[in-house]
């Protein structure tokens, strides 16, 4: 149990130890002692003065009396007091449900029952993740360990890797938002490094916003000036530019990333493919 569930749980007992708290019979109580002791000093003043029980001043006070002390049940309480006290008990529900309402409402077990979890499995989901004889994980997995990477990236948020992995994750799980901002988050961490300025370009020109395509293509042609051609940069280039329908310039740009490519690379077969289906496109 959390420590803020044993709080709230202290806080509601202590509350409903107020309300129930005996308050008007103790203040009862004493006022009857002090009635009857009172009763009884005045009696003894009256039979030393002479007056008999029968006497008006003895039956006055003896009216008094019973008129200030209340009645009592057979257990000593007040009459009435037994009824009060069941009268609280819709309002000690009120405040049992208004409470629990109030916890569900503003605490969300759900989602800290699964942080904790995500927490506990956290190591075990990124040795899974790194080894590539692992079984892939399912896309549930996927999300435990991003809610792991991001809880982890709270005691480390310098870890380039981690928020370049979180990133990975936010493509795969088709969450461009949290892909743009993990990668975002490593880029600024490595503004120089070619793969952590892929991986956030790839997001930006996946946005769908024209802004964040415009940031992509700048970074991708800034890491082409400072760093000479290379084949990603170069094909995620064309993609981009093909995607705003600039068929002739996405054409120039896959024509250099076949260049690069191997004949023997799995790449060099789609990105011919892609190069004759923007010269068509090209083509008036």
């Amino acid at each position: 149990m959390s420590p803020v569930i044993i709080v709230a749980l202290l806080l509601l007992l202590g509350a409903l130890g107020v309300l129930f708290f005996p308050w008007s019979a103790r203040h009862v109580t004493a006022r009857s002692a002090l009635n009857r002791r009172f009763y009884q000093s005045r009696l003894q003043e009256l039979a030393r003065e002479g007056h008999g029980p029968d006497d008006p001043l003895v039956v006055e006070l003896q009216r008094t009396l019973l008129n200030d002390i209340p009645e009592t049940d057979d257990a000593g309480q007040p009459a009435g007091g037994r009824f009060r006290r069941r009268s609280l008990i819709p309002g000690a529900l009120v405040l049992i449900l208004v409470s629990t309402g109030v916890y569900l409402k503003t605490s969300s077990p759900g989602e800290l029952l699964a942080w904790q979890q995500a927490r506990q499995q956290f190591p075990q989901l990124l040795r899974q993740a790194g080894d590539p004889a692992a079984d892939p994980l399912s896309d549930g997995q996927l999300a435990e360990l991003a809610l792991g990477l991001r809880s982890q990236l709270q005691d480390e948020p310098g870890n380039t890797a981690y928020w370049q992995m979180l990133g990975r994750i936010g493509m795969v799980l088709n969450d461009n938002p949290m892909a743009r901002g993990a990668f975002g988050r490593a880029w600024q961490l490595a503004p120089r490094d070619p793969l952590v300025i892929l991986d956030y370009a790839s997001a930006l020109v996946r946005a769908g916003e024209q802004g964040s395509i415009r940031q992509g293509e700048m970074l991708l042609r800034d890491t082409l000036a400072r760093n000479g051609p290379d084949a990603r940069v170069l094909d995620l280039l064309a993609f981009s530019e093909y995607q705003q329908q600039r068929y002739a310039q996405a054409a120039a740009h896959w024509q250099q990333a076949l260049a690069l490519t191997p004949g023997d690379d799995p790449q060099h077969a789609v990105i011919s493919g892609n190069l004759r289906q923007a010269r068509q496109r090209s083509q008036p």
